[in-house]
C-alpha cells in the first residue's frame, strides 16, 4: 500500500509549482547574485588602483632627495601633478583635476634622508565616500616611498638592496597536527581549505532547510485543499500515510536540494575566482608555492561519513517539516513557524562554523554530532579542517535513533481529532503573535 501512496505522493510534489519553483529560481537567481556583488566590487578595486597611480605633489623641501624621489616615482609608473604652494585649498584643487591621493613633501625631506633619519610625508586620500577600497591609495604609495628610501640606503652603504629588502630567507613549513599531516609550505597557502571549512557546512545547513521549508509547505498545501483529510478517512493506516510522505519528501527534496547545491556552487564559484586568491612567488620562496592534494588532507574514510549523515539530515529536516505543515492550516501559517525554528540549524551552524574545536568541549561537540540537523554541518568542518572523532559511527546511530522517534511522534498526531486540536492551538498562537507584531 505505500509504494501507490509514495508514487502519488511524488508526482503531486513535483506538480506543485509552489515546492519546486522556489529551487529552481535559487539556483538561477544566486549566480546572478555573485555578479551583482562581484563585477562592482572587482571594478571599483580596479579603479582604487588606477587611481593610485596619477598623484598630486605638493613638495615644500625642492632639495635634491625631493626631485630624485620624483624621478624615481616617475619611472615606477606614477603620474606625477604638481600642486601650487600658495594655494589656498590644495583639496579642491586635486578634486578639480580628478586626483584621488595627495603626497605632501616636507621642507626636512632631504636634510633627513642626509642625517639617515626616518623620513615624516603626509599622504592625503580623497574619497568620494567611505567604502573597502578606501585604503587602497595609501598603501601602495606608502610601500613605494620605503622602497625608495632602502634603496639609498643601501646605495650608499654599499649593501645589496634586496638584502635590506628581504633580510631573512625562510623555508615555510607547516605541520598539521590533528591530521598527522606534513605540508613543505606556509599556513596561507591553506587557503582555499580555509575557505572550503567556511562554505561547506553553510551550503550544508542551506540544503538541510530547503529540505524543512519544502516538506512544510507541501503539507500545509494538503491542508488548504483537505487533501490530507480525505487520505485519514481512508482505510489506510496512518503510519504508511506517514511513511510515504517522509519518503516521497525526501526524494523530491534530493531534487529540490540539487537545484540548491548548483546555485550555491556557482555563487562561491564567481565569488572566490573574481579575485586572485593564490600567494605570490616572493624573495623569500625559491620555489612556487606547494598546493596540498586534496585526497592528503580529506581523506576518504571521512568522506564516507559525510553521506550517511546528510541523508539522515535530510530525513530528519523533511520529518520535521511535515510535522510543521500538518499542524499547520495554511501555507501562512507554515512559514510562520519556519522562521524561528529555521534558528534550530542556523545559529548552532555558524556557531560550529566560527568557533574553534578546543572551545566547544566534548559535551557541546557530542551533542551537535547527535542532532540530525547540526550532525553534517560539524561532520564537514572536522573533515575539512581536522579530523572527526573516533565515536563519529555512534553518533550516526544515535542520529538515526533520535529520526525514528520523531517519525514515531508523528505517526500519533496523524490523526484527525488530534490534527484538528493542534492546529486550532497553533492558529490561535501564530495570530497572537502577528498581532503583537502589528502592535509594535
Amino acid at each position: 500500500m505505500i509504494r501507490p501512496l509514495l508514487i502519488k505522493e511524488v508526482k503531486d510534489t513535483l506538480r506543485d509549482p509552489r515546492i519546486l519553483v522556489p529551487f529552481i529560481l535559487s539556483a538561477l537567481i544566486m549566480p546572478v547574485v555573485g555578479l551583482v556583488i562581484m563585477v562592482p566590487m572587482r571594478t571599483a578595486v580596479q579603479e582604487a588602483v588606477q587611481m593610485t597611480q596619477n598623484i598630486g605633489v605638493l613638495n615644500l623641501d625642492n632639495g635634491y632627495y625631493s626631485r630624485l624621489l620624483l624621478e624615481w616615482l616617475s619611472r615606477k609608473g606614477y603620474t606625477i601633478t604638481y600642486l601650487e604652494k600658495g594655494g589656498n585649498n590644495i583639496y579642491s584643487e586635486a578634486s578639480a583635476k580628478g586626483l584621488k591621493l595627495i603626497l605632501v613633501i616636507p621642507n626636512s625631506f632631504s636634510s633627513s634622508i642626509e642625517n639617515e633619519k626616518p623620513l615624516n610625508v603626509t599622504l592625503i586620500a580623497i574619497v568620494d565616500e567611505i567604502s573597502f577600497t578606501s585604503g587602497i591609495q595609501t598603501g601602495r604609495l606608502l610601500e613605494s616611498l620605503k622602497s625608495f628610501y632602502l634603496e639609498l640606503l643601501a646605495n650608499n652603504s654599499g649593501i645589496n638592496p634586496q638584502l635590506l629588502q628581504n633580510p631573512v630567507e625562510s623555508v615555510p613549513q607547516t605541520y598539521i597536527s590533528s591530521k598527522k599531516l606534513f605540508l613543505p609550505a606556509d599556513p596561507g597557502s591553506l587557503f582555499g581549505l580555509v575557505m572550503a571549512a567556511l562554505f561547506i557546512p553553510i551550503i550544508v545547513m542551506s540544503i538541510a532547510m530547503v529540505v524543512m521549508q519544502m516538506s512544510a509547505t507541501s503539507m500545509a498545501v494538503e491542508n488548504e485543499e483537505k487533501t490530507l483529510e480525505t487520505l485519514l478517512t481512508m482505510p489506510v493506516p496512518a503510519r504508511d500515510i506517514l511513511t510515504a510522505k517522509l519518503l516521497g519528501m525526501f526524494v523530491v527534496s534530493l531534487l529540490g536540494s540539487l537545484f540548491e547545491m548548483i546555485g550555491i556552487g556557482l555563487y562561491f564559484l564567481i565569488v572566490l575566482t573574481s579575485f586572485p586568491t593564490e600567494p605570490q612567488i616572493t624573495a623569500q620562496q625559491a620555489a612556487p608555492p606547494y598546493s596540498p592534494a586534496a585526497i592528503d588532507l580529506l581523506p576518504s574514510g571521512s568522506l564516507v561519513l559525510l553521506v550517511p549523515s546528510l541523508l539522515i539530515s535530510l530525513f530528519f529536516a523533511a520529518a520535521l517539516g511535515v510535522v510543521i505543515g500538518a499542524l499547520s492550516k495554511d501555507v501562512r501559517i507554515a512559514n510562520t513557524i519556519l522562521g524561528p525554528l529555521s534558528m534550530l540549524i542556523f545559529l548552532p551552524g555558524y556557531f560550529v562554523i566560527f568557533a574553534p574545536s578546543q572551545m566547544l568541549g566534548p559535551v557541546v561537540k557530542a551533542i551537535l554530532y547527535i542532532f540530525p540537523l547540526t550532525q553534517p554541518t560539524i561532520l564537514a568542518k572536522d573533515i575539512v579542517a581536522s579530523v572527526p572523532p573516533a565515536q563519529t559511527p555512534l553518533y550516526l546511530v544515535l542520529s538515526i535513533i533520535l529520526t525514528i522517534l520523531l517519525v514515531y511522534l508523528t505517526s500519533h498526531i496523524l490523526s484527525l481529532e488530534t490534527l484538528s486540536r493542534i492546529q486550532s492551538a497553533v492558529e490561535q498562537v501564530t495570530a497572537k503573535l502577528r498581532k503583537k507584531r502589528t502592535s509594535i
